[in-house]
Formats: C-alpha cells, sequence, structure tokens
C-alpha cells in the first residue's frame, strides 16, 4: 500500500494524524513527515499489514463505507481480524466486537445492530419462505423460527423491538458467517445459536407471543 492511499483513507475517515498514529502504533509526528516524501513511496510492510486491520476497525465502525475497493481488498486480504470483517459486512459497531465474554445481553445488541438495517429487513421479508424450511430440521429449530417469525408479524412490539429478530433471521439467510454454511455438520451451528439467543431474548421480554407461535 503506498502513502497516498494511507493518507486518502484518513481523510474519508476523518482521522487526525495522531488518531491513525494510535490506531497504526506509531507517532503522529512520523506520520505528518511522510505527507511531504513522494506519495508513490509504498508503506513499510509492518504498518501496511497493521492498516488493514484498521480499515477492518473503522469500517466495522461506520467510518468507512464497507462498498469502498479499499475496504473490500482489506476484507479479503485480513488474516489477523476476520471477525472484524465479518462485522463490517454486517453492520456491527466495532465496540460489540472487541475481545470480551460474549454474553447474551451482548449477541442480543449484536443481532439488533445487524437487524436495523432495512436492507436487511427487507432481504427477511423476501426470504420466509426460505426460512421456513429450516423448521423441518428439528423440534428446537422449529420452535426458534416459528417465534422469530411471530415477532415479525406481530403488532406488539415495536419496531426497534423487531430488529433482534429481524437480525438472527438475516444472519440464517446471508452467506456472511462466522461458520461457513458449507462445513459439513458445523455449517449452521452458529445460525442455530444466534436464533436461541433471539428466541430467548423475546421469551422474556414478550412470553406472551409464546402461545401463539406456529407449532
Amino acid at each position: 500500500m503506498k502513502l497516498a492511499q494511507m493518507f486518502t483513507l484518513m481523510n474519508e475517515a476523518q482521522l487526525s494524524t495522531e488518531q491513525l498514529g494510535k490506531r497504526l502504533g506509531i507517532s503522529g509526528m512520523t506520520l505528518r513527515r511522510w505527507r511531504h516524501e513522494s506519495c508513490d513511496r509504498e508503506l513499510p510492510t509492518l504498518y501496511a499489514k497493521a492498516l488493514e486491520s484498521v480499515i477492518c476497525e473503522l469500517a466495522a465502525e461506520g467510518k468507512l463505507k464497507k462498498e469502498s475497493s479499499m475496504v473490500q481488498t482489506a476484507m479479503t486480504k485480513i488474516q489477523r481480524a476476520p471477525i472484524a470483517a465479518i462485522g463490517a459486512n454486517l453492520g456491527i459497531a466495532w465496540d460489540q466486537l472487541k475481545p470480551g465474554p460474549f454474553s447474551e445481553q451482548r449477541l442480543a445488541e449484536c443481532l439488533s445492530q445487524i437487524g436495523a438495517d432495512t436492507e436487511h429487513q427487507e432481504e427477511v421479508d423476501r426470504s420466509v419462505i426460505q426460512i421456513s424450511e429450516f423448521k423441518k430440521w428439528g423440534v428446537e429449530w422449529n420452535r426458534r423460527i416459528s417465534l422469530l417469525l411471530n415477532v415479525l408479524q406481530s403488532k406488539e412490539p415495536n419496531a426497534v423491538d423487531k430488529w433482534v429478530a429481524y437480525g438472527a433471521l438475516f444472519y440464517l439467510v446471508t452467506e456472511i458467517d462466522l461458520i461457513p454454511n458449507d462445513l459439513p455438520v458445523f455449517g449452521y451451528m452458529d445460525d442455530f445459536v444466534l436464533l436461541g439467543c433471539a428466541a430467548d431474548y423475546y421469551e422474556k421480554r414478550f412470553p406472551q407471543l409464546l402461545g401463539k407461535r406456529d407449532e
């Protein structure tokens, strides 16, 4: 990566030299000195690798558009932080992806952020038949999916309260997964866990919906 690309990134993300330097582990003074050097100069390999992770973090934070070629290239090349790349594509804020225990509340917040995206909601609405096919995979699959679909159809939870359901169901139908769906046996384990987290969320907050779900 060339210095010119790094400074273009800094401008797009509206970062000062000190802010970018802190993320890269380099001083702002060094970055300011690099500004006066040839724009065609290659960024040192050590910092180029670090910058790929920073790009994923900025995309996850919403400071860079995930559709940009720079972000897509970084997500393809990144090795140190695949979760950051996946999170950026799903729309999960970087703060939710930082190391730490994943409590039920934290998972629900991640699902809510995924489900808040109107394009994700529209994809779920278009995929109801496809989603319903997963009910055939077992009693617990049926219970979780039926409850979440009922949440979307119910007038009781408001639009914001439905984001968790939309998030879990979008994760089920999207190809952007922590565990690839085509992996034998384990491919849908992450989907199953997140469906369960979402179902538990509604069972605690809207227990009256339990008697209305499809069997």
